[in-house]
């Protein structure tokens, strides 16, 4: 499974690297931002630098976009990662240049090194009892749901955190953990922080050998291996997809409140708005250039001007004859936006129980789905569906809030059936 599937499954997806030192780290100015430039040679789009009031440094991009790189110093750790990578590569190889300069720039050796974690994150978005959503998700057959049925009992401090050793001499450790971000006292409030969410961490830790040299690089490509197949056969189907699917379940009962589970998204606003803007654009301007090519040579015309000095002996210029013949294209262009308006305003998608259906055409079925990027949806209001033609062709579609209204609840249908 690529970094952008799991991406279709949460609303951000990170992937992050930590070196946790023996010994503090340097604080020299030369020392620190030596390895930084060093750092931004590689990406020169990492151009925010800052530092924490506990002096720790941070080089970063820009994060509007959604993706970006960062690469942190803190007092004994050293951190990398990226947000929302296209692949893992992406990540990897940010982090393979910290691993390979920390020794020359840090100072810090195989001797320095207490750990090496390589974890992979998700946020899902949810602005309900993020602990209902937990205990529902992974608790519903434990034991610990018993506990539920008690008379006026509720979830309200579910964050679970379980670590495993993954060798025999147990140097090796796997850590998942789902925090809840909801206060105890979160149902006495009455709005929420917008950018909460429910955190899902999965850490591969390896702790260096006492009989042999500790090499980063070589454990780092191990840890990297042994995680992404973990992720792919035991967090995701175990952890993630329930998580999803309750939060689909949840956000979809808000949404529904008839028997019917079909949900619809007409045209846009947006969309509708500027055609309408755009038809009485064309037909201003074709008054305004017919006035003048037409309406300018009457001795009553406000433009008697502009006729006198483009008409010399009775023969217009070449402005006077774009006034005279551009109204004609500018009243085509409005009849064909009218047009296309008309053949659109009524367009719509509908996903009801087995297929995402487009204006009653086109049909796509949930099982041709191969994956839902939702990357860039949060910050700029579209993703991307890649799904399976009959002719097994594989076609991405992209969707926009931009050209359909209610495209959150279309969103997360589509990751419900899916998941």
């Amino acid at each position: 499974m690529m970094s952008n599937s799991y991406s279709s499954l949460c609303d951000d997806f990170y992937l992050d690297m930590y070196i946790n030192t023996e010994l503090e780290l340097p604080t020299g100015r030369d020392t620190i931002l030596s390895f930084f430039e060093r750092i931004q040679k590689q990406f020169p789009s990492m151009g925010r630098f800052y530092r924490r009031e506990n002096n720790e440094y941070y080089l970063e991009e820009d994060r509007n976009p959604g993706q970006y790189r960062w690469v942190s110093l803190e007092i004994d750790r050293i951190g990398s990662g990226v947000a929302n990578p296209s692949d893992f590569e992406t990540a990897y190889c940010q982090d393979r240049l910290v691993l390979e300069l920390v020794p020359y720039m840090l100072g810090v050796n195989h001797l320095d090194i207490d750990s090496l974690d390589v974890t992979f994150a998700m946020d899902f978005d949810y602005a309900g009892s993020h602990d209902e959503v937990i205990a529902e998700a992974l608790f519903a057959q434990s034991a610990f749901n018993c506990l539920l049925d008690l008379p006026g009992a509720r979830p309200i401090g579910f964050s679970p955190a379980v670590v495993v050793a993954l060798s025999d001499d147990d140097r090796t450790q796997g850590r998942i953990s789902i925090e809840s971000k909801t206060s105890v006292y979160e149902p006495k409030k009455k709005g929420r922080i917008a950018d909460e969410a429910i955190s899902l961490s999965f850490t591969v830790r390896q702790y260096p050998r006492t009989d042999e040299k500790f090499d980063p690089l070589k454990s780092f490509d191990y840890q990297c291996r042994l995680a992404e197949e973990l992720m792919a056969e035991k967090i995701v189907p175990n952890f993630v997809q329930p998580l999803t699917e309750i939060i689909a379940q949840k956000r979809l009962h808000r949404f529904h409140k008839g028997p019917s589970m079909a949900i619809e998204a007409p045209y846009s606003k947006y969309s509708k708005t500027n055609f309408k803007i755009g038809i009485v654009l064309f037909v201003a301007m074709a008054i305004i250039f017919a006035y003048d090519g037409y309406l300018s040579k009457y001795e009553w015309s406000l433009r008697r001007s502009f006729y006198e000095e483009h008409v010399k002996d009775g023969k217009p210029d070449f402005d006077m004859v774009f006034n005279q013949k551009s109204p004609f294209v500018f009243v085509g262009l409005a009849a064909v936006t009218t047009v296309w308006f008309w053949a659109r305003k009524n367009k719509k998608l509908l996903a009801d129980e087995n297929e995402l259906v487009i204006s009653n055409k086109e049909k796509i079925s949930y099982d041709s789905i191969q994956q839902i990027d939702k990357t860039y949806y949060e910050k700029k209001g579209f993703f991307v569906i890649t799904y399976k033609t009959e002719g097994d062709n594989e076609v991405n579609w992209k969707l926009s809030d931009r050209q359909y209204d209610n495209l959150a609840a279309i969103l997360e249908h589509l990751v419900a059936k899916i998941s």
